[in-house]
Formats: structure tokens, C-alpha cells, sequence
């Protein structure tokens, strides 16, 4: 198992996020000169219990998921939050919450592509029905 030091997690959040080191203190309202200390090897600085909060909450909201402080805080916590959401991804899910789906209501639903024909089952996923097609009659 790999673990992760505070130092690594910051550094790999801060490349996912594209933020600087300036603009994640300024966003949490952490001295820069703290974030710094954070990140280097030499000072062993951690932070307190709000700052780390405040630099998780930062990250979420640059990355658009979720960064739990025990990811922080804990050095055997080493799993990283997923990579942020495409801009398609965040699409589905903010029309997922407008809509109140849950989350399995909202995944069978995505698992079907509508046409103009109905509705087609896509690779690999369970076949529905397909209504068919009206034939219209020629007269004549």
C-alpha cells in the first residue's frame, strides 16, 4: 500500500484543480506562507482542523466533487478523489438534481438513448421493447 503524505495530497488536488498555491490560500483564507509551509518536506507544518476544512472545501469546489478532510487528515486514507467531471458529466448532473431524480432512477434512465424511433437499448445493457414503427397505408 502507498501512502500518502498531507504534502502529496496537496500537491496532487493542486494539479487536478489547476489552482495556484496563491489562490488556494486566498479562496480558504490560509496565510500563503502557511499553504507553503504545508507543502514543504522540511517544515512538517500540518494544519488545524479548520484550515484543512477550509482548503477541502476550496478544492471541492474548484474539482466539482467531494474531498473529504479524512482524505486529508489521514495518511492511510490514500484513495484520491476521482478526477473532476467533464463539463457534459456536470450537465447531467445538475439536469439530475433539477429534476429530483435519485440516483438509480437517474441511472436507468441513462441507461436507454432516445431517437426519434423510442426508445433502443444501448451496448451491453438490458433490451427494452422497442415500440414499432407505423406503416402508413397507400392509398391507391
Amino acid at each position: 500500500m502507498v501512502v500518502m503524505r498531507l504534502k502529496e495530497k496537496l500537491a496532487h488536488l493542486q494539479e487536478l484543480s489547476g489552482l495556484k498555491g496563491t489562490e488556494i490560500a486566498r479562496r480558504s483564507g490560509v496565510p500563503a506562507s502557511r499553504w507553503s509551509e504545508w507543502k514543504d518536506a522540511e517544515k512538517n507544518r500540518q494544519p488545524s482542523l479548520y484550515q484543512a476544512s477550509a482548503v477541502a472545501k476550496v478544492f471541492s469546489a474548484a474539482l466539482g466533487i467531494p474531498v473529504p478532510l479524512d482524505y486529508l487528515a489521514d495518511d492511510a486514507a490514500d484513495e484520491p478523489p476521482p478526477p473532476p467531471f467533464t463539463e457534459d458529466e456536470r450537465r447531467v448532473v445538475e439536469l439530475m438534481r433539477a429534476l429530483r431524480l435519485d440516483r438509480d432512477t437517474a441511472l436507468r434512465r441513462l441507461a436507454f438513448d432516445v431517437d426519434a424511433r423510442g426508445i433502443e437499448a444501448l451496448p451491453g445493457k438490458g433490451r427494452r421493447e422497442q415500440p414499432k414503427p407505423s406503416r402508413a397505408r397507400r392509398s391507391g
